[in-house]
């Protein structure tokens, strides 16, 4: 089975019901060996492992795939939104190619499930915890506060001359959390933007990372409170930055 086939197949498990990502590992003859895929937590494992196997069962994969896990994954939280679990999803997977297989041994029995990858707490991208913005007749004040790890919560803090929901003052207050988290980077904000995309209401920021280029970040307020969308936005524009990064 070629690689555009196996990208087909992780494309196909992808979209059995209630998965969120899925990788497929290769042995080191090429062959793929084992499948990782990734689901909410509440879902039924056992089901989606037996639907990922009806699945491959009558594929030629040239070798058999001698292990499937399926792994629950919980968001760090922006409220557990799917949004969230996607981009908990998208970590997943990035861990797990770089990680490799869980198993070498190919014999090993299928009772045997290794532990799942974890979150590194010390790469872990900053999750929101709680969100205020105030205003009076001309400025407007935001306070956001960020965790990453189960204790580790910083503030940020910032004040502005009063504008339309108050999208430059949340942006300002969510890179001076991340500045705390993460000194060694500085983020700088260009612009913050509520605008309208098929129908839906978005939140688009810009973000310059250190005078050197502008990473755009982008959330669907979908319905929710807007002041929660812009500090989504403002932390998708760093979030690949952060996670890459070893910070204690």
């Amino acid at each position: 089975m070629n690689q555009l086939d196996l990208d087909e197949l992780e494309v196909m498990i992808k979209q059995l019901p209630g998965v969120l990502g899925c990788v497929i590992l290769r042995s080191n003859d090429g062959s793929p060996s084992e499948i990782q895929a990734f689901t909410q937590i509440g879902t039924d494992r056992d089901a989606i492992q037996s639907q990922i196997l009806d699945r491959i069962r009558n594929l030629d994969l040239g070798s058999p795939v001698s292990q499937v896990f399926v792994f629950e994954l919980e968001a760090e939280s922006y409220f557990g939104d799917l949004e969230s679990l996607e981009r908990a999803a998208e970590f997943a997977e990035q861990e797990a190619r770089s990680r490799g297989p869980l198993t070498t041994d190919e014999d090993a029995p299928a009772a045997v499930t290794p532990q799942p990858p974890q979150r590194d707490s010390a790469r872990a991208r900053p999750a929101l915890r709680r969100v205020a913005l105030t205003s009076s007749s001309w400025k407007s004040q935001a306070e956001v506060a960020l965790g990453r790890g189960g204790d580790v919560e910083v503030v940020g803090q910032s004040s502005s001359e009063k504008t339309p929901h108050g999208l430059k003052v949340l942006a300002e207050a969510t890179l001076e959390a991340v500045r705390t988290l993460v000194p060694e980077v500085d983020f700088q904000l260009k612009s913050a933007a509520l605008v309208t995309v098929s129908s839906q209401e978005a939140v688009l920021v810009i973000v310059q990372e250190e005078h050197k280029f502008d990473v755009l970040g982008a959330a669907l307020t979908r319905g929710g409170p807007v002041t929660e969308t812009c500090v989504r936005a403002t932390l998708d524009a760093v979030n690949r930055r952060l996670g890459g990064l070893g910070v204690a």
